[in-house]
């Protein structure tokens, strides 16, 4: 069982400058009219949501842990309500999410969390572990107190390895056998503070930050808040809110933090791996006022927190360190993870994280040479840049024909792979290559030709002469 800490008084306070900026709003709210326009309104709605953070550093209401009661542990009254509550949260999230489509990646990550369970947890029969993976280039993952653990794509694809990924998924476990949920919410009751408040503050305070963005044309960041966060706060999931975007506090959250590091620890991983993953988000994002919630993003914050796990591996975990026979990574998730990483390239594509797409993109790339997927992302993404490139006709010329060569070798790795024959019948017309924008059209057609977006390319043919094609 994790060891508990005592908060410092100035601590929660600091958290929650480390929180602003950090949530996420429904794409309605992208309007920065209620945020803007009543700067009072902001305030008082900020004063609500600060004192629900600090409700999080009073200490819980003395609740055992799951698995230190085993066959004697059994839903309390205001627990069993909030387990009723989890569930018709999770009902209605699970109608909106998009999980990963690939089930021998929904069965690595499922057999990795069920092994982070306690075995006295299982015992009670009360609790169900299930973990799931969202299709999220965000960094974070979270758990309803019913067992349910969900992990964005994004933390997968950036995860060095095994260990790290499992030292998340028991931060998440730890979270459920230790009760947080019913610990935060007794905090909360015992000062008068409803959930409620913090969604609609979320809400709102999300609002005007995104919208402020947006009217500087950063459409960017606006986007990568648009994922799950936005559906949590679009559908007032309270439980979800508290879990996936607010944290339990800054107690709670390294109680976490040390039951995730025994877990992996005792599953004979190497502990050494534990900083280096605060060390990896500390790398990706070091300004703590980004839009995007990560995993880890604070109580504490990452640079505490890495410090912490440092100090910990060279004292409770310093024989196994020392060792060095620890466990790192496995063939599995070589296996896994590589599409996962091409699809959150996919995703940072879309939503104009241009650099850190082509980052994911040369390891995917590394990884399957010949990739066609892959290579079709590398050509959009030189595309793109040719495209932002309109005033050096130099450089445009240099992105265009890397674009062109990408989308020919993803051809040649796979010549049944219909997009990058459309990709390039488009890049061929922009420069006024008639006859080759024709022949990739038509066989873009022949290749797919219940595409959604079939209509647009025989118009295209058309404007080019050839009759609409098929």
């Amino acid at each position: 069982m994790a060891a508990r800490t005592t908060p410092s008084p100035e601590y929660c306070p600091q958290s929650r400058s480390s929180r602003r900026g950090a949530l996420a709003g429904p794409r309605a709210a992208w309007r920065p009219s209620l945020a803007g326009r009543d700067s009072a309104w902001r305030r008082a709605v900020a004063a609500a949501l600060a004192a629900v953070w600090l409700a999080g550093c009073a200490s819980p209401a003395a609740v055992r842990p799951i698995p230190e009661l085993g066959t004697q542990y059994a839903l309390e009254k205001d627990e069993k309500r909030l387990w009723d509550q989890s569930r018709e949260e999770e009902r209605k999230l699970t109608e909106k999410l998009k999980l990963v489509d690939d089930p021998l990646l929904a069965d690595y990550v499922e057999n990795l969390g069920q092994s982070m369970v306690d075995p006295a947890t299982r015992q009670s029969g009360q609790i169900h572990f299930r973990f799931r993976v969202v299709e999220d280039p965000t960094l974070n993952a979270f758990a309803f107190p019913t067992g349910s653990i969900y992990v964005h794509s994004g933390l997968i694809a950036r995860t060095d390895n095994e260990a790290q990924l499992a030292l998340v998924l028991g931060h998440e476990v730890t979270h459920v056998e230790e009760r947080h949920a019913l610990k935060h919410q007794r905090s909360a009751q015992r000062r008068m503070i409803g959930f409620g408040i913090a969604a609609a503050a979320a809400s709102i305070i999300v609002a005007g930050e995104a919208g402020k963005k947006a009217e500087k044309g950063d459409y960017s960041t606006a986007a990568i808040i648009n994922q799950t966060a936005n559906i949590i706060l679009g559908v007032g999931l309270q439980l979800a809110f508290i879990a996936a975007i607010q944290g339990y506090g800054r107690e709670l959250e390294r109680e976490a933090d040390e039951g995730g590091m025994a877990k992996m620890v005792s599953r004979g991983y190497d502990p050494r791996q534990a900083p280096e993953l605060f060390a990896l988000l500390l790398k990706e994002h070091p300004d703590p006022g980004k839009m995007e919630r990560f995993f880890f993003s604070s109580h504490p914050a990452n640079v505490e927190r890495r410090k912490t796990a440092e100090e910990v591996v060279s004292t409770r975990y310093a024989q196994q360190a020392q060792a060095g026979t620890g466990k790192v990574s496995s063939p599995d998730f070589e296996q896994r993870r590589w599409r996962v990483l091409r699809d959150d390239a996919r995703l940072n594509l879309e939503a104009g994280r241009v650099e850190l797409a082509e980052e994911e993109i040369a390891q995917v790339l590394s990884a399957v040479p010949r990739d066609p997927v892959a290579l079709t992302l590398r050509g959009s993404l030189h595309q793109r840049r040719a495209s932002e490139s309109a005033g050096d006709a130099e450089r445009k010329e240099t992105e265009e024909k890397a674009a062109i060569s990408d989308y020919s070798q993803a051809v040649k790795a796979d010549p049944t792979y219909a997009p990058p024959h459309r990709e390039l019948g488009i890049l061929y017309m922009k420069r006024g290559e008639r006859a080759q924008a024709r022949i990739q059209f038509e066989k873009y057609l022949d290749l797919a030709p219940q595409a959604p977006d079939t209509r647009m390319v025989r118009d295209y043919l058309a404007e080019l002469g050839a009759g609409g094609g098929k």
